[in-house]
């Protein structure tokens, strides 16, 4: 990417956690559901749609930047991470019923190589190795993290 578009990406992580299932729903559900939804069409479209239903983005406000590779998750659903602009001032409007919960995460602490780190835990009893990159109460980690850090890597 330009320095000129780094240095001017706004980054919004909007964790979404869904309301009626705060304390069950995992990554995995999410991408399931958000798979569920996206009946065709572009990586691109439905990356817009899902941020304009989940927390009110106008897609109008949006410069699309490009795709990063796609990621796998452990449980074999495929994720392309969708690069973009927010062009003005945007703020976010978690739906109810469907996220607890929108926070913003400097750039500058997702781009930090030095803020990652890897942890452990036991899946489907075996030890599996991921990313995490907390941020204040956030704790950002497992395919998000992982994207997250193929990012930063892309930058350093």
């Amino acid at each position: 990417l330009p320095s000129s578009l780094v240095r001017s990406l706004t980054a919004i992580l909007p964790h979404c956690v869904s309301a009626a299932d705060a304390q069950t729903e995992s990554e995995e559900d999410a991408f399931e559901r958000a798979a569920a939804l996206w009946s065709g069409g572009t990586a691109e479209a439905a990356a817009l749609r899902e941020a304009q239903e989940e927390v009110g983005l106008d897609p109008g406000l949006v410069t699309l930047l490009g795709r990063m590779p796609p990621h796998e998750t452990v449980t074999g659903y495929t994720v392309t991470p969708i690069l973009a602009h927010i062009g003005s001032r945007f703020e976010p409007v978690a739906e109810q019923g469907e996220v607890d919960e929108v926070f913003r995460v400097p750039l500058a602490q997702l781009t930090d190589l030095d803020r990652y780190r890897v942890e452990r835990r036991m899946w489907r009893g075996q030890w599996r190795r991921y990313y995490a990159v907390p941020w204040g109460p956030y704790y950002i980690w497992g395919a998000t993290a992982r994207m997250l850090h193929g990012l930063a890597e892309r930058l350093a």
